[in-house]
């Protein structure tokens, strides 16, 4: 389990008593090619039945240990305070839709009717690179990257503000 978790619980006086995992289609594309098929999403959803089922029955599944290279890897992973300075550029294929500025979690970019300002209080979900429906935005290196928006979720349904 993730230390800070681990820790906000202990003081909260509760633990996990289940813990399961889906594998999903990877979606961040500032490291990978993001690939999608039926059959990835198939065995996804028959994975989450499993879980599903697991809950309804109580199963007890405590889980697993949080593993020393998660450990590293989170320490230097540069958005876990929630201040990250963003290697974002917007292309002028931008429309200025406001997409990127209504999905960010953190509120982190203003459109202001133009081109997307992003602020230094990103988490690099990497939602607004995803979601531009001209594709207008990258992040690094994920120019040779494809991307990826589940088609079973409507854009609406991830709008944050």
């Amino acid at each position: 389990m993730n230390g800070r978790l681990a820790e906000l619980l202990k003081e909260k006086h509760l633990s996990i008593d289940y813990s399961a995992s889906v594998r999903h289609v990877d979606n961040y594309a500032a490291l990978y090619n993001c690939s999608d098929s039926p059959k990835i999403r198939a065995k996804a959803a028959d994975r989450v039945a499993e879980i599903a089922l697991d809950i309804k029955v109580r199963k007890i599944k405590p889980p697993p240990k949080y593993p020393l290279l998660s450990k590293l890897i989170y320490k230097f992973y540069p958005a876990r305070n929630g201040a990250v300075a963003p290697g974002f550029k917007v292309s002028d294929s931008c429309n200025g839709c406001g997409i990127c500025r209504r999905v960010c979690p953190r509120g982190n970019i203003e459109t202001d009717g133009g081109k997307p300002q992003f602020g230094a209080d990103c988490e690099i979900c990497l939602g607004c690179l995803n979601l531009c429906p001209k594709g207008a935005i990258e992040y690094k290196l994920s120019k040779r990257m494809t991307k990826y928006k589940n088609p079973e979720i409507k854009l609406s349904e991830l709008y944050v503000r």
